[in-house]
């Protein structure tokens, strides 16, 4: 790395105010960490409504945003990067809207032949939805505007449904999407400027990556690669370029998927993935013979390509 490089000034946009607030720092926390180890210049911001002044106080090269969930992966943060003419990491502000909006992705996924799970979008005050609008059960309920598996029930039955709805609260996300449960091996793709960089299947212990299996309890196991045939690897990492496409991503992406091996179901495009110790994105790097530090530097470059 030249001299002239290593005094670039990278802010780091962890924590902020959504339900991912720690997984965010933790992010954050690694990544200032490769910065530091990479000999660039780095502030660390745990962002408030004095964004904007505190950006344009430092003047940075390029932000690399940690920001997971509301305000930091849904179009937000990226609108007051493109506002202050500031470089950032991660995909713009039309793909990060999109794609963290599930039911609005799932319907550009649609429109593409990429296969989605049977679904309906239900909004907190509406009328309870009737069984005979449900799509077929058991069903997945999750927020459309979430990540990290934030809020995620399943349910077997109707009146187990209608608990659960009854249940959300006023003070928290609005639509949910009651999706038709699938069952299969679970793995996540990664694509990295329109590359497919591979994949790693996803094994937990309670047969449901929600946040607890993700960053609290460690008994999920992983496998990378997967333990799938390679015409099925290869059908599945097809669409999640195709999705990536579609959405106009840019720099690393995570796409999930379930599959039965006949039947393939694409859950969600993640623009930001985390960056923690038990994160997706580093493990399949790692895969690929990159350290932690090469992949933020990799991210760094393509930002700067980018702008």
């Amino acid at each position: 790395m030249s001299n002239q490089e290593t005094q670039k000034h990278i802010v780091v946009l962890a924590g902020g105010p959504s339900a991912e607030r720690e997984v965010s720092l933790s992010t954050g926390k690694a990544i200032e960490k490769a910065l530091n180890t990479l000999a660039y210049r780095v502030s660390m911001i745990d962002p408030d409504q004095n964004l904007g002044e505190q950006l344009t106080q430092l003047k940075p090269d390029l932000v690399f945003n940690a920001l997971h969930g509301t305000y930091g992966e849904d179009g937000v943060i990226q609108g007051l990067l493109e506002w202050l003419n500031i470089p950032y990491t991660g995909s713009g502000l039309k793909a990060s809207a999109v794609a963290m909006d599930k039911a609005m992705s799932r319907t550009l996924f649609k429109s593409v032949d990429l296969p989605v799970a049977d679904a309906l979008v239900w909004q907190y005050g509406q009328m309870l939805p009737p069984s005979q609008d449900l799509p077929a059960g058991p069903w997945i309920v999750k927020p459309t505007n979430e990540g990290s598996s934030v809020g995620l029930d399943r349910c077997s039955n109707y009146e187990e449904l209608i608990q659960i709805l009854n249940a959300k609260d006023q003070h928290g996300p609005k639509d949910w999407l009651i999706e038709t449960f699938c069952s299969g091996v679970e793995l996540s793709i990664v694509i990295f400027d329109h590359e497919v960089w591979g994949s790693v299947e996803i094994s937990p212990s309670s047969g449901l990556y929600d946040y607890e299996a993700k960053y609290v309890r460690n008994d999920t196991q992983y496998y990378c690669p997967p333990r799938l045939p390679k015409n099925i690897l290869a059908r599945l990492e097809a669409y999640a370029l195709k999705a990536y496409q579609v959405l106009e991503c840019r720099g690393v992406c995570r796409v999930d998927f379930i599959t039965d091996q006949k039947n393939d179901i694409i859950l969600e495009l993640n623009t930001l993935p985390g960056m923690t110790a038990t994160s997706l994105v580093p493990k399949v790097a790692a895969q690929k013979g990159y350290t932690f530090e090469d992949l933020v530097q990799k991210i760094i470059h393509s930002a700067i390509k980018e702008h």
